[in-house]
């Protein structure tokens, strides 16, 4: 609690270094004159939402509007998140200072449930008609795996994206391959056929990988081989199992091999046409690809798993997973969550979402209702990644982003420059990952 003390007083300097109207924000279309005018009985606040920005606020924007012309007398007023470092940051520091509106997207469960911690958020699986909404998404197989650790549900999930291994075909034939690699000594003889084809590397990992990309590959693949089970916990991260051990030294080896590089402008794939694989791709990675080449062969899979393990059948893979909270003490809870009810009842904005953004919501009928058939019949690769919608979910751990902060110094970069043996690395990843709880 007290690193969590500190945090929140850090945020307080910064919010007083930003200035005002960062956090004040545009005028949503269609609102201005409800925004521009004083609530003048000041009973209760306008209702307000933080959406993320970019295409995501555009199919959000949709809904929105829709919502406004049936509600005119209480429409909602939305503005992308404000711009910074991190949506965290921003929506942390607005809580800290009561700046906050009434619901915030962008929220990823972990740091959701960090918020619940600190009692800012609302429990919204004790609101009127929560159970019904559930089952209403076909989500209700989800739910177990986003509650806080009190037992409660503090955020909904706008967007539910499996991270898969994307291969070339092309490469996988030239290696003589018919489907990817399982095991990771068959990804190994794949990876050896790829870099004898040229200028070429295996797989794309990243030696200097941000924390939630090295989340993104350690969870999948320790996902892909133990299945539902999570690497981190209250107790830090797992490095000592076989299977935390076999991983870090396929990473250790793809490096060493040349499988990796440390070339970044090499290990980035040009056009798709240098790597044989993707590691972690997520549902906007095969329509990048084909819009570079269009007449690109592409095969998604999960990651191959310990030869000791053997299959990589059911695997399940990590789940880029995004969504909404409703603050506390922001004002107007009760019409935060009729919103929040009416624009997750309606598939339709689920479809709108996924035409814009290539992000597939929390459901598990995706291939089975008739609102999204056309869009998985003109949407190339994405019913693999629906497949995988119910086999995946993210890491819950609070410390998520401490965790993996340690662990890309201590262990992912020396591995990836060669300049610690596995056993050191996963030693001193233990030791400043433990250093990181006792804060």
């Amino acid at each position: 609690m007290k690193r969590k003390f500190y945090l929140c007083f850090i945020m307080l300097i910064i919010f007083a270094l930003i200035p005002a109207s960062v956090f004040a924000g545009g005028q949503a279309e269609g609102t201005s004159e409800t925004a521009e005018k004083p609530q003048e009985s000041a009973v209760e606040k306008p209702l307000t939402y933080w959406t993320a920005g970019g295409d995501f606020y555009k199919a959000e924007k949709i809904a929105i509007d829709s919502f406004n012309k049936k509600n005119p007398d209480s429409p909602v007023i939305y503005n992308p998140i404000p711009a910074g470092s991190s949506s965290e940051m921003i929506i942390q520091t607005a809580i800290a200072t009561s700046t906050a509106p009434t619901i915030t997207a962008n929220l990823e469960v972990f740091f959701a449930n960090f918020l619940a911690e600190n009692d800012v958020l609302v429990a919204l699986d004790t609101l009127p008609g929560f159970n019904e909404l559930v089952k209403s998404r076909s989500s209700e197989g989800f739910m177990d795996s986003i509650r806080s650790a009190d037992g409660h549900i503090y955020v909904l999930p706008q967007m539910w994206t499996p991270a898969l291994l994307l291969y070339d075909n092309v490469m996988l034939k030239k290696a003589g391959f018919d489907k990817p690699p399982v095991t990771y000594s068959e990804f190994n003889e794949f990876a050896s056929k790829v870099i004898e084809m040229g200028d070429c590397i295996a797989i794309d990992f990243d030696p200097i990988a941000a924390w939630w990309k090295l989340g993104y590959y350690w969870h999948t693949f320790y996902m892909s081989a133990k299945g539902n089970v999570q690497e981190l916990s209250k107790d830090g991260l797992d490095t000592k199992s076989d299977v935390s051990v076999a991983f870090v030294e396929f990473v250790a080896n793809a490096f060493k091999k040349g499988y990796a590089s440390t070339d970044r402008d090499r290990y980035k794939f040009n056009q798709h046409s240098n790597v044989g694989c993707m590691a972690c791709a997520g549902s906007g990675a095969p329509k990048g690809v084909m819009a570079m080449r269009p007449d690109a062969e592409l095969t998604l899979a999960p990651p191959p798993v310990p030869d000791f393990i053997g299959t990589n059948e059911g695997s399940w893979v990590d789940a880029s997973v995004k969504g909404l909270a409703i603050i506390k003490n922001s004002g107007n809870v009760e019409k935060a969550w009729e919103y929040i009810k009416w624009r997750f009842s309606n598939p339709e904005f689920d479809l709108e979402l996924m035409n814009k953004t290539s992000l597939l919501p929390m459901r598990s009928d995706l291939m089975e209702n008739p609102v999204f058939k056309d869009y998985f019949e003109t949407h190339a690769y994405m019913d693999v990644f629906a497949d995988f919608v119910p086999r995946s979910h993210s890491v819950l751990c609070p410390d998520k982003y401490d965790i993996y902060n340690a662990v890309k110094k201590a262990l992912w970069e020396p591995i990836a420059y060669q300049k610690k043996d596995v056993n050191t690395a996963l030693r001193d990843a233990e030791i400043a990952v433990q250093a990181v709880l006792a804060k």
